[in-house]
This record gives C-alpha cells, sequence and structure tokens, in this order.
C-alpha cells in the first residue's frame, strides 16, 4: 500500500514540473487573406504550432459575413473543405502522425450569399473589377 502511493506521489510530481514546461498555445484568430467579389468567395485561415486546435467555426462565419456585406451580400455559408498547409519542414510524428517544425496555416472558403452589389468598389486588391455594358446591338430595318 505504502509502495503505491509514494508510486501515485512520484507521478503526480514529474507531470506538475513537465506539464509547467509545456508552452502556451495563443487563442486561434481567424483572419481575411482573400476572396473575390464576383465570384462571392471570401478566404479565411488560422496558423498553429502544435497540438490540435478547436478554432471557433462562429467567429469564421461572422467575419466572412462582415466582408461579404462590404459587397452588398446578406450572408456567408461554409463553401468546401479546408486545406492544412506546414510552413516549415514536415518531420515524423509520434504514432505515425506528422509534425511541422514552423506553423500549421488552416485556409477555408466561405460563399457569399443573398444579393450583390457590384457597383460598389471593392476593398479588396485582390478582387477584379467587374464592368458591364447595357449596350444593345443596332436593330436591322425590316423590309416592307
Amino acid at each position: 500500500m505504502l509502495k503505491l502511493l509514494f508510486s501515485l506521489l512520484l507521478i503526480t510530481i514529474i507531470i506538475s514540473i513537465t506539464s509547467g514546461c509545456m508552452p502556451v498555445q495563443k487563442p486561434i484568430e481567424w483572419s481575411a487573406i482573400g476572396g473575390s467579389r464576383s465570384d462571392a468567395t471570401v478566404k479565411l485561415a488560422y496558423s498553429y504550432q502544435y497540438g490540435t486546435p478547436d478554432p471557433d467555426i462562429n467567429q469564421a462565419i461572422h467575419l466572412a459575413k462582415s466582408r461579404c456585406a462590404t459587397w452588398g451580400y446578406a450572408s456567408a455559408e461554409v463553401f468546401g473543405g479546408q486545406t492544412k498547409v506546414c510552413n516549415g519542414e514536415i518531420e515524423p510524428g509520434i504514432l505515425g502522425g506528422q509534425m511541422c517544425s514552423g506553423e500549421w496555416t488552416v485556409t477555408k472558403e466561405f460563399q457569399c450569399t443573398g444579393q450583390g452589389n457590384a457597383s460598389q468598389p471593392s476593398d479588396s486588391k485582390n478582387t477584379p473589377t467587374q464592368t458591364s455594358t447595357s449596350e444593345q446591338p443596332p436593330q436591322k430595318k425590316r423590309k416592307k
């Protein structure tokens, strides 16, 4: 019984010491990295170094809706999957996983929904300018 208590105490001390050395992960923040007014899409991303982050998808949707609103769209929704890229060297991890020597960047695309307003100026330099003409070709005269 005494050996069991001593073992539990030793394990508790080791866990307490090593957990104090673990770096603290900063909170996950979504940011806009691109988009296209003409395609009605917004591209958002976040970065992290290790672990399995739990980003707030509601924060991402709110940011996407805000970006879409500047183009006159009513809302935004998740569009497709996501991409995950290592900004460093990929190394073999524990239990067959992968470790990144830099940061992982996760990108997700959102579709603007509702009616867009193409006449508003674009706030994104990556967005192509839309022009349209409403000229009709000249009508041919009919012979009587």
